[in-house]
């Protein structure tokens, strides 16, 4: 069984993103509990409502558990296992889960350490605010400062991102030139919600900067998903708009046409000709549906009736 924070995704440049997200969704809770925005997909969260009607039969949600769900998530012979338990985890949401996980980051095991990462990430996650985040912050800090392990770092920039821990921030940046494709796709993913701490997007220089970079990156998958992150971002500068505008002949068809759609939301009417040539080379059916409905949009507003069509077809 792959370890808890362990990629079930190819890092291989014929990794598409739209494959890559829908992976990245079902292989974990759903992203961000505690807020959501446009870019957050809904279905994840039906299935979740599911999974969590089950596990209250299976591993009830009780003080005194906490040891025996640690316990059985490491032993959990599929991802589906294993989240069950966290869910359980971090449904429990109390003092004693919290000192089980913040324990298990001390491990020399970095199983267990993952573990201890994933359950922090969304402790609690009934409650309107993260109860623990500023118990659970410095730890998840002080772990990316000595952890060597890809899995476990990537497991806590997720959870730093979960928690919209804007003064990671400066660690997180730094980690744009790690060696692993493990942790430059993690940024890719999950930088962008530590510009969300006040509940609404607060542009970070570091952050556009970071995803900039990493939407030029050797891994398809990594510019895929930094191009996804500056798409949706409400921020508008010349140098988003270059970097978008040098993905739209990527020759992954994921990442260009997360490029357009970012053009598309920021009405750049030089993109229409070239996005509609993309989007009959593609075709509209293989477009996730956030692409599609910002395309539309665009295309109405633009009074572009031939591409209205196209996206509908």
């Amino acid at each position: 069984m792959p370890g808890p924070g362990e990629l079930r995704v190819s890092l291989s440049a014929d990794c598409t993103g739209l494959a890559c997200r829908v992976l990245h969704r079902l292989d974990s809770p759903p992203g961000h509990r505690f807020g959501t925005n446009r870019n957050t997909p809904i279905a994840p969260r039906i299935s979740t409502i599911a999974t969590n009607r089950e596990n209250d039969h299976m591993f009830p949600a009780s003080p005194g558990n906490a040891d025996r769900l640690f316990k059985d998530a490491l032993r959990a012979r599929t991802r589906t296992s294993y989240w069950r338990r966290v869910v359980v985890l971090q449904k429990i949401g109390n003092r004693e889960v919290f000192d089980a996980a913040a324990h298990a980051l001390t491990s020399d095991a970095a199983q267990r350490r993952a573990l201890g990462v994933d359950v922090l990430s969304e402790l609690g996650f009934l409650s309107n605010q993260p109860p623990f985040k500023n118990d659970s912050v410095p730890l998840l800090l002080e772990l990316l400062g000595r952890e060597h392990d890809p899995s476990v770092k990537y497991a806590a920039i997720a959870a730093l991102g979960r928690l919209r821990t804007g003064q990671a921030i400066p660690k997180l940046v730094s980690l744009a030139t790690d060696h692993s494709d493990q942790v430059r796709l993690a940024l890719a993913r999950e930088l962008k919600w530590c510009t969300w701490a006040s509940g609404e997007e607060t542009p970070d220089p570091r952050v556009t900067a970071t995803l900039i970079r990493l939407s030029s990156d050797r891994v398809a998958a990594i510019r895929d998903w930094a191009t996804f992150s500056l798409a949706g971002s409400d921020e508008d500068t010349p140098e988003i708009r270059a970097a978008l505008w040098r993905r739209v002949r990527d020759r992954h068809y994921d990442a260009r046409m997360e490029a357009f759609r970012g053009l598309a939301r920021r009405r750049d009417t030089d993109a229409l000709e070239p996005m509609k040539s993309a989007v009959q080379s593609i075709g509209p059916k293989r477009l996730g549906s956030w692409v599609v409905n910002d395309l539309v949009e665009f295309a109405r507003l633009a009074n572009d009736l031939a591409l209205v069509e196209l996206l509908a077809s």
